[in-house]
């Protein structure tokens, strides 16, 4: 049986974890955000997720809500101006995946070089009722993969070997 410092993955700092944990669930669209409800579902105890929480309160990533829950504040929009350019692309290429996806019957997605990965950008799921599908962020090494293929393809010799 793993234990948890086992699973971790090495040179991380453990409360740094926890903390973008805590900023993912916040994110999602459902689930209650109290103090209470977020530490079990993070399995920290309730004074580390208090803790936590108020440290994200203080940068304003987080504000609180009335009635005890927790959501994410607009504090966080300098952090993500970078990714504006991405979110561009995206949007522009949506219409031409979704047709794609139509035409095909097969799930469409542009992705993009980020170093050695290839970073899922954009995506239209099949109209069918199964299919393989990656979710939006997702990273797989350029060696793996057709879209890692293409994105390698432009690189040098000495570069892909590298």
């Amino acid at each position: 049986m793993k234990t948890a410092a086992a699973s971790r993955p090495k040179h991380t700092i453990p409360a740094v974890c926890k903390a973008m944990e805590l900023l993912g669930l916040l994110a999602e669209p459902q689930g209650e955000t109290t103090t209470k409800a977020l530490a079990l579902r993070l399995g920290v105890p309730r004074t580390t997720c208090y803790r936590l929480l108020r440290s994200l309160v203080a940068r304003d990533w987080v504000r609180p809500l009335p009635g005890g829950g927790h959501a994410l504040s607009v504090g966080l929009l300098p952090l993500l101006q970078p990714l504006r350019e991405a979110e561009d692309l995206a949007v522009a290429v949506q219409p031409v995946l979704d047709e794609l996806a139509l035409r095909s019957g097969l799930t469409a997605k542009v992705s993009v070089r980020q170093g050695d990965y290839a970073v899922t950008l954009a995506r239209c799921e099949s109209p069918q009722a199964t299919s393989v599908a990656v979710r939006l962020g997702a990273s797989f090494h350029l060696a793996l993969g057709s879209s890692g293929a293409v994105l390698a393809s432009g690189l040098s010799r000495t570069a892909v070997h590298n």
